[in-house]
């Protein structure tokens, strides 16, 4: 584990954006009452900008972070870089911040971007003599703060989390885990989760519009009473075996749906994802049904897209 020196964060941080994430972290590091609070400095581009601005310094003021408006020699201070921006700037900014960055610093990306982004940001970084860590939130630093969970990757994703765990945070290291690998399950869970919002929400205003709010949550209340990861694995290893009736199922719903006067999107593609599985071949007939290994393996193909057609 090494010395308690080596457990401490740098004794200056710089936070490359001062939005939701960027301040959270910020408070975490400086709120910790067993550890010595580092110096924190920031970069933030809409502090140029009115209301926004203001907000933004008095966030500052309030848990002592200098402030700035663009990267600059300030950042080469600072031995623990947080990059956390919208995903689409990440890149930028690393090209931004990577003249100021010293040898030695460890540059974590918290930012949620497309692996290859993060891989790019990582060469940035390890050209300039840093280390990069990728960093995937797990969660909502609104609901949460610094103790959203949060995974890491890269070489120096070991020390990093004895530095964050150190002050309250909550990560984890993906064993083996390298640039990019991190933000990829960020973006596969996404899938799930972004999936379920628009699910949870297409359902309950059907049900809103329909005065049955109430009951079909009430429905819905079996959902809890088995860890997620069985449930899925359920779902998924059953649908080669009954893909057909619960097809049929999907396509009354829909014909309901729209009979209410309701725009059914997320409906109407999971009938075409059901049909899609009916018209792939033979189903699983073996009465025991496959097991979850099995089932991914022979819904592989039928998930792969087509090739584009050139000309």
């Amino acid at each position: 584990m090494g010395n308690e020196g080596e457990e401490r964060v740098p004794e200056a941080v710089a936070l490359l954006g001062f939005g939701e994430a960027g301040s959270s972290v910020a408070a975490g590091l400086r709120l910790a009452p067993a550890q010595p609070a580092p110096r924190i400095v920031a970069f933030d581009p809409a502090v140029r900008d009115g209301a926004r601005a203001r907000f933004l310094r008095a966030r500052a003021q309030e848990l002592a972070v200098g402030l700035h408006d663009s990267p600059g020699p300030w950042l080469g201070e600072a031995g623990l870089v947080f990059s956390a921006v919208p995903g689409t700037q990440a890149l930028a900014v690393a090209q931004a911040a990577k003249p100021f960055i010293r040898p030695g610093t460890v540059y974590v990306d918290l930012n949620t971007a497309p692996p290859g982004a993060k891989r790019e940001a990582a060469a940035l970084v390890e050209a300039a003599g840093g280390a990069f860590v990728d960093g995937a939130v797990l969660g909502s630093f609104q609901a949460d703060s610094f103790r959203v969970p949060i995974l890491l990757a890269g070489h120096d994703a070991e020390r990093v989390s004895r530095w964050l765990l150190a002050y309250g945070f909550r990560v984890r290291v993906m064993p083996g885990g390298r640039p990019g690998d991190a933000s990829a399950i960020k973006l596969l869970r996404s899938v799930f989760m972004k999936g379920l919002e628009a699910l949870c929400i297409e359902c309950l205003t059907a049900a809103e519009r329909a005065g049955l709010r109430t009951q079909v949550l009430e429905a819905l209340g079996d959902l809890d009473s088995r860890p997620i990861g069985a449930t899925i694995a359920t779902l998924v290893t059953s649908h080669l075996r009954h893909a057909p009736r619960r097809l049929e199922e999907v396509e009354i719903v829909e014909r309901m749906l729209r009979q209410d006067g309701f725009e059914p999107i997320l409906t109407e593609a999971t009938r075409r994802f059901f049909d899609r599985t009916v018209r792939s071949g033979p189903l699983w007939s073996d009465p025991q049904g496959p097991d979850l290994d099995e089932a991914l393996g022979r819904l592989l193909p039928v998930t792969r897209a087509a090739p584009v057609r050139q000309g």
